[in-house]
């Protein structure tokens, strides 16, 4: 945490996300107004000191829809990572510590999967299941999920070339063992990184879904709906459709500058230090060769690597 505030985009990040995690927790004990009471005497009234943000065309108070808005897209966000975290490193172990048949095919599948973007699978959902923030979250994660797990196929593979993993396959070490001390461990930092960047693009992805329709159904505010349902006015009254797209940049700009500060924290090429011992790493990541791209050819697999030959060196 103190590496992480020492670096400028950390610091910024680590504040502007800190900002919406505290509105989302706030709307859920207060808010100054009901955010879908409808009150045509309060129509569009200007910023105030009883409207903070002011209200819109149907006397909806937009502060309190933005607090609102806040708790729906932070749940969407987290749970839409959640499920990217799970899939994507489900899919890298697959495709590097399973036989080399297994792990080609399931390599394979997240190449079929990357291709498919996350509105057009949010569409199909939502055509087969209708549109909710459940809709939203599983077609975030799995459109996700899939990139985090082709970044952590090339580390788990990188990893799995390691000196000190053939030595513990040589000493008997089985593969459960090998995920659990050596290749999680040493893919957590680049895995906090992707994750921290899931979320940005869980942010906007939301937003995305939720002005086409396909993600959190009314009344519950949004703030991709609210964009909108404010977008016909923008001529007559532009300062209303600034409040729900500038609570998304900032959004997405405050988990992708927290990304980027992990990565300086974590990353001894960037902060200049060395990587914290933790687990089973050996030595400094700085030296590390790049990181293979996943080829079938150059990835280890179980049944490359998991059996000593008769003169006990792991093949």
């Amino acid at each position: 945490m103190t590496a992480l505030l020492r670096s400028r985009p950390g610091r910024f990040g680590a504040a502007l996300s800190s900002i919406v995690v505290a509105a989302a927790a706030v709307s859920l004990v207060w808010t100054p107004y009901d955010p879908t009471r409808v009150d045509p005497d309060a129509s569009w009234l200007p910023i105030s000191g009883q409207h903070w943000f002011g209200t819109d065309k149907l006397g909806r108070d937009l502060f309190s829809q933005i607090l609102v808005g806040a708790r729906v897209t932070v749940f969407a966000a987290v749970a839409a990572t959640a499920v990217a975290a799970v899939l994507g490193v489900g899919l890298a172990l697959l495709a590097t510590v399973t036989p080399r048949l297994v792990g080609e095919s399931f390599a394979h599948l997240v190449d079929i999967l990357v291709a498919f973007p996350t509105l057009l699978l949010a569409m199909v959902l939502a055509a087969v299941f209708g549109g909710s923030t459940w809709i939203a979250v599983t077609a975030i994660g799995v459109g996700t999920g899939v990139q985090v797990g082709r970044v952590t196929r090339g580390e788990i593979a990188w990893v799995l070339a390691s000196d000190y993993v053939l030595a513990a396959h040589a000493a008997g070490a089985g593969t459960r063992r090998i995920i659990r001390r050596h290749i999680l461990p040493n893919i957590t930092p680049t895995l906090y990184v992707q994750l921290s960047l899931a979320l940005g693009i869980a942010v906007l992805a939301e937003a995305a879904l939720s002005y086409l329709g396909l993600g959190t159904p009314p009344p519950t505010p949004s703030w991709g709906r609210m964009l909108q349902e404010l977008q016909p006015y923008i001529t007559l009254r532009p300062l209303v459709l600034l409040w729900p797209g500038l609570a998304v940049v900032l959004t997405v700009l405050g988990f992708n500058l927290l990304g980027d500060g992990i990565r300086e924290a974590t990353d001894p090429r960037l902060s200049g230090g060395r990587a914290a011992p933790g687990g089973s790493r050996k030595g400094s990541r700085g030296a590390r060769p790049a990181a293979p791209d996943g080829d079938p050819a150059t990835t280890p697999s179980a049944a490359s690597w998991s059996q000593p030959d008769a003169a006990g060196t792991p093949r």
